[in-house]
């Protein structure tokens, strides 16, 4: 089956700790990370990651599987921690230059800080594996993400990751490279195209003109078995003369 490839029309990372950094944007970095990072026993970064993909050019289409594709660029751990994708609740809403840990953008809060998701679906969250090593890493199973988002979110995939346990007490996490680097991290979705057969195209009149209606052919009443009968010349309507009373 074809596959179809698609980078984030928006990507960003949100950051919760230190707390001065919950208002700042990171909407222009090159990389972005869902991880947790220690100095002792105190937690001194703390960050999740958020993105939308557009996959309405598949609206006509049968999807059959689709994966998330990404360049980790660096772990924070030899052991690959458990992380999860979960679907934003604010898919084509939040606004790259202005989302960060506290809001979506300008003047709108998110309802939880770190972003609004729902894990219980449908779409469920996905829980994965990151790599024990740098390089190309795939995460499949985004089906339903894919689905969902053409039949209920106007074609927008929005994801937010974060890591299953983000209070592990040692440096867990994963970074990776972001939309505007050329190893950006990628949906990539097989399917089936839909059957020309079943599709029908419709033709639009050019704005401010009028269609022409189509010229009526003359009416020919039906003739012997169906035949149309020859057109007659249309029969004046005779008047009848007045009676003349006859003398007597």
């Amino acid at each position: 089956m074809p596959e179809l490839t698609f980078l984030p029309i928006r990507d960003s990372k949100m950051q919760g700790t230190p707390e001065f950094a919950q208002s700042l944007n990171y909407g222009s970095a090159p990389s972005l990370r869902h991880i947790v990072l220690y100095s002792g026993e105190t937690k001194t970064t703390w960050e999740r990651t958020i993105v939308d993909f557009v996959v309405s050019a598949l609206a006509e289409a049968t999807i059959i599987a689709a994966k998330l594709v990404r360049e980790i660029s660096s772990l924070a751990s030899g052991a690959g921690p458990t992380a999860k994708l979960s679907r934003c609740t604010k898919a084509g809403d939040w606004v790259e230059s202005q989302v960060s840990w506290l809001r979506y953008k300008s003047g709108a809060d998110w309802t939880d800080e770190g972003g609004d998701f729902d894990d219980t679906g449908p779409p469920a969250a996905l829980t994965y594996n990151e790599p024990t090593v740098a390089g190309e890493h795939e995460i499949g199973g985004l089906l339903p993400f894919v689905e969902d988002a053409i039949e209920s979110r106007g074609g927008v995939v929005s994801l937010i990751t974060r890591l299953a346990d983000e209070t592990p007490d040692v440096d867990t996490g994963a970074t990776w490279f972001a939309k505007d680097h050329p190893q950006s991290w990628q949906l990539v979705v097989e399917y089936a195209p839909p059957d020309p057969g079943r599709r029908t195209t419709a033709t639009r009149t050019p704005v401010g003109i009028t269609p022409a209606r189509p010229a009526r052919r003359p009416y020919a009443p039906a003739g012997p078995a169906g035949r149309p009968s020859p057109m007659r010349p249309p029969v004046a309507p005779v008047r009848p003369h007045p009676t003349r009373r006859r003398r007597t």
